[in-house]
């Protein structure tokens, strides 16, 4: 569900639900301005997203950087405190806000995995949200795209491991990464998985230790 606002009749600016499409925004550019869902009428926070691209390239100052969006989760999760490691990256918040927990809450995820599945090393999905979630929201989208998507690929532990080794090249930086990204239940098989998968060698004891304080 959108919404429109008519200033013209009564005197008074009214402000009414309408399906959501593309159309004019209140800068005059096209694209999409979400708030929540027709048949519940539950409203939350906006989602505007630009049709054109340029509209987040200007944005942002960033300009060369590594080429996998992944690397900016790296240092918010690992790198938040050390601003000298932290890894240059080209990114830019899109679609961003709260649906505070709402039906369209489901609607607005398979848009994102939509744009992920696409574009897997440009766009990642953030937020309070589970491999469950992302499940349900993919099934949606199915029923209404003829290309299939699939379910982020940071949700399969080994396509993230290699992703994450090549982003970043110590150890246990890697241990960090993967433990804080990983939506993966923390369980036994996770740990063997770590153990033994993020190298061809068993980890040394301080990240054996750091492990276990984890699970």
């Amino acid at each position: 569900m959108s919404r429109g606002v008519n200033r013209n009749s009564y005197q008074s600016d009214w402000v009414y639900a309408m399906h959501a499409e593309e159309r004019g925004l209140a800068d005059h550019q096209k694209g999409w301005h979400l708030i929540g869902d027709y048949p519940t009428m539950q409203t939350a926070e906006s989602f505007i997203l630009h049709r054109n691209i340029e509209n987040y390239r200007n944005s942002n100052s960033t300009k060369q950087g590594c080429p996998d969006i992944l690397a900016k989760l790296i240092n918010e999760e690992v790198f938040y405190q050390d601003k000298e490691r932290q890894i240059p990256v080209d990114s830019v918040t899109v679609f961003d806000g709260k649906t505070q927990g709402f039906p369209h809450h489901n609607n607005l995820l398979g848009s994102a995995c939509l744009f992920e599945s696409r574009f897997p090393e440009h766009v990642v999905v953030r937020g309070n949200i589970t491999i469950g979630q992302m499940n349900k929201a993919v099934k949606w989208a199915n029923t209404v795209l003829q290309r299939l998507i699939q379910i982020t690929e940071w949700a399969d532990n080994e396509a993230l491991v290699k992703r994450i080794n090549k982003i970043v090249k110590d150890e246990q930086s890697t241990l960090q990464a993967f433990m804080s990204l990983n939506l993966q239940v923390e369980d036994f098989k996770l740990g063997e998985m770590v153990n033994y998968g993020l190298s061809r060698e068993p980890l040394p004891p301080i990240l054996q230790n750091h492990l276990n304080s984890s699970m």
